[in-house]
């Protein structure tokens, strides 16, 4: 009952960056044409370090800090917390300024061939050097996630991907 309980707003809570892929493609879909493709392309490039980064820090992280969580060792979790944060920014600060820096050289070699102009490159590169600049945030907010979810604190990653979810439809429209 827990489970099914925790399914629907633990899912949400993970899932609202694929939410606000597709409210931010619906939107440059009113853009002029080779949008919504930069954006797509674009978004694949930076998931590459999230997912990596990101998804490895928070999957080694949390059966740690449900272990410490479990045991009451309050001053362990936090220190497991902060060390988790430092290798997030440690990690994802790195990727992102890499890929801001090489943006153009990256989607040049995996994208310009055929129909995929020099200039649909650079409108992606644009995009990949935007989305980059929340890479260290992305794999932040798994580091952070994971020590939620270690306490069965299902409402505060809720929370923050709602407001995540608000602030994109604002933002873009």
């Amino acid at each position: 009952r827990r489970l099914a309980a925790g399914l629907g707003p633990g899912a949400l809570a993970v899932g609202v960056g694929q939410i606000n892929l597709t409210v931010g493609m619906a939107i440059a879909s009113l853009a002029p044409t080779g949008a919504v493709a930069a954006l797509g392309y674009a978004d694949r490039l930076t998931q590459l370090p999230v997912g990596i980064v990101g998804l490895a820090l928070g999957m080694a992280l949390l059966p740690r800090l449900a272990g410490l969580g479990a045991s009451g060792d309050a001053d362990g979790f936090k220190t497991e917390m902060r060390q988790g944060v430092l290798a997030a920014l440690g990690l994802g600060l790195p990727a992102a300024v890499g890929l801001i820096l090489l943006a153009d050289p990256i989607v040049q070699v995996l994208f310009v061939r055929g129909a995929f102009t020099l200039e649909d490159a650079r409108l992606t590169a644009d995009a990949v050097a935007a989305f980059a600049i929340g890479v260290p945030a992305a794999v932040l907010v798994k580091a952070l996630a994971a020590g939620c979810f270690a306490r069965n604190d299902l409402r505060t990653p809720l929370r923050a991907a709602l407001a995540s979810a608000a602030a994109n439809l604002l933002i873009g429209s």
